[in-house]
């Protein structure tokens, strides 16, 4: 059956005038016949058409047809949800969100940053093992293979750096290897450098002592010329080492809230995803040119050049900033719909709470304690002073209410502790002091 069938000729009958005969039939108990000769409608047609919309009537659901035009005619479209866990939900709340956009803004009413002065830094893996692309076959075979390298693939983490004007700095390779050579950097991006280890993991060694050096000479960053590197709160981040490195060199480092990359990381939201393609679009075209071999690690670097270069744009890399709200500084880039999720937890900020309880501790200390039943003395001798209640107006008084004030979402439980693990939050590292 053709779904978006278009009627060619005016032959039959109006289908205005079906519909106004059969509520004649239905509501007015008219007979089929009389019905028919008033509107002028040939009375077996009418009766067809009485007994379609009977059988349509019974019929318990609803067919693919009737879903495709629904989906078409409301704009609707089927999409596959992004797995998000429930840390990130809860984490991304507006308290904390709006805690890192301020942290922000305080550094740039401080420094006065140029857009090739922000900076932002994040890491990803990339394994010799493909995801296979989808082609045409047969509807009579059940199952259908794609050729990969290996049944488990060899993991080199890159460490990328971009700017807000656009510009990508050349990234720094972490091979999974014990031991150095420099063939792992053949036909990788001009300037690249790095670093191995057994588990092609950032760790804090490497990240001070490789990475922070490497960055400050690609950015020639001085004290008196500072910029401005955003990153996650990895511990391999955090060491007393690069923050000294870092507040030599004139780098600050700000770090982004736990569990919010997904909003506030541009790597995660513009670039990542594109490099990812092309390079499972680049291992494929390995595995074809060169049938039944396995993809070395001396090639990673020529395989990832071309998936830097084709991810690596001016235009996603400006985006990214733009739709995470780093520069240009848009503090309410996200709506009341992005923050929902985290609804039913509805935790407060741990800073604010330690705060509050510690002026709560303060001010009490302070205070006499009375007893609940204990009269309290009257400053005046005779005079008793009453609370003074002041009416509100009529304008004052909203009258305006919400479904979700009505019938609100349900709240989870609070957590329970079941250690004394400091929560981390994001900071300015290079800060003093930065508790």
């Amino acid at each position: 059956m053709v779904r978006n069938r278009c009627r060619k000729t005016t032959k039959g009958v109006d289908p205005d005038k079906l519909r106004q005969a059969a509520i004649e039939v239905k509501e007015r108990n008219v007979s089929i016949n009389l019905a028919a000769m008033a509107l002028g409608i040939p009375r077996t047609t009418l009766q067809r058409y009485m007994k379609a919309s009977i059988v349509l009537r019974r019929k318990t659901g609803k067919g693919k047809d009737w879903f495709e035009n629904f989906r078409k005619r409301n704009g609707l479209a089927i999409r596959q949800p992004e797995a998000t866990s429930l840390a990130r939900q809860v984490a991304s709340n507006r308290p904390v969100v709006s805690e890192f956009y301020s942290r922000l803004a305080d550094v740039y009413s401080r420094c006065k940053f140029t857009p090739r002065d922000i900076y932002n830094m994040d890491e990803s893996g990339f394994t010799t093992v493909q995801n296979p692309e989808k082609f045409v076959s047969s509807k009579e075979k059940k199952q259908v293979g794609g050729t990969v390298s290996q049944e488990r693939g060899k993991l080199t983490t890159m460490a990328c750096t971009v700017n807000a004007q656009g510009n990508a700095l050349p990234p720094f390779y972490i091979f999974k290897k014990v031991r150095w050579n420099d063939a792992f950097l053949n036909g990788a991006p001009h300037g690249s450098t790095g670093t191995a280890n057994k588990l092609a993991w950032m760790t804090v060694d490497i990240f001070s002592q490789g990475y922070l050096p490497f960055f400050i000479q690609q950015t020639k960053c001085s004290p008196e010329h500072p910029v401005l590197l955003i990153l996650d709160n990895h511990c391999s981040h955090v060491s007393i080492e690069a923050v000294q490195l870092a507040k030599s060199s004139g780098v600050i480092l700000l770090t982004i809230p736990p569990h919010t990359s997904h909003r506030l990381q541009l790597f995660d939201t513009t670039i990542f995803g594109l490099m990812k393609i092309y390079f499972n679009r680049s291992l494929d075209d390995f595995m074809r040119t060169y049938p039944g071999q396995s993809v070395p690690i001396y090639d990673i670097g020529r395989l990832t050049e071309r998936s830097f270069a084709q991810g690596m744009t001016v235009a996603n890399i400006t985006s990214g900033f733009r739709c995470t709200g780093i520069y240009p500084l848009d503090a309410n880039i996200f709506s009341d719909a992005d923050y929902q999720p985290s609804d039913v937890t509805d935790r407060p900020v741990a800073e604010a709470s330690e705060q509050n309880s510690l002026n709560d501790s303060q001010h009490s200390s302070m205070i006499p304690h009375l007893a609940k039943d204990e009269p309290q003395p009257s400053t005046s001798s005779g005079e008793v002073s009453l609370p003074v209640c002041t009416p509100q107006s009529a304008s004052e008084v909203s009258m305006t209410y919400t479904p979700a004030d009505l019938h609100p979402l349900p709240k989870a439980a609070p957590r329970t502790s079941k250690g004394k693990r400091r929560r981390a939050k994001t900071a300015i590292l290079t800060d003093t002091p930065e508790k």
